[in-house]
């Protein structure tokens, strides 16, 4: 390939991976944590990624926590939590992209019982357990 032939090459990708970085930027995925524990039981949760810092939230019975991001466009996206309650304590992936990025396409849904915690995948309504209390 010539010189002048990469140049090109190169100065038409470059819009069309900004394009890309922006398309994916632009979907959001939502993270919703419900406590299904028994009344009088809270939780608290902190949710972190690498840049972002969701700070601790502490949930009564029947709450939700919600919170939302763009997709990265190398596919690496991660959020974590660490939850603390009366049953126990521990840290899960709410969101990890190689694993969810076909699991929950818009809404990644969890819901904290006295056991652990459970997942809902898009379509299903059985849910996986993914998380017991240590």
């Amino acid at each position: 390939m010539m010189p002048q032939t990469k140049c090109t090459l190169l100065l038409l990708l470059i819009p069309l991976f900004l394009l890309v970085e922006i398309a994916l930027g632009q979907s959001k995925v939502y993270v919703e944590v419900y406590n299904n524990l028994p009344p009088g039981s809270t939780f608290a949760i902190q949710c972190k990624s690498r840049d972002d810092n969701l700070g601790v939230h502490i949930l009564a019975p029947n709450q939700v926590y919600s919170f939302h991001f763009g997709l990265n466009v190398i596919g690496t996206t991660l959020y974590y939590c660490r939850l603390r309650s009366a049953y126990g304590q521990g840290v899960y992936d709410f969101y990890k992209n190689s694993r969810d990025y076909t699991r929950c396409t818009q809404v990644c849904t969890y819901k904290v019982t006295p056991v652990g915690v459970f997942a809902y995948s898009d379509g299903r309504r059985v849910p996986d357990f993914v998380f017991r209390w240590k």
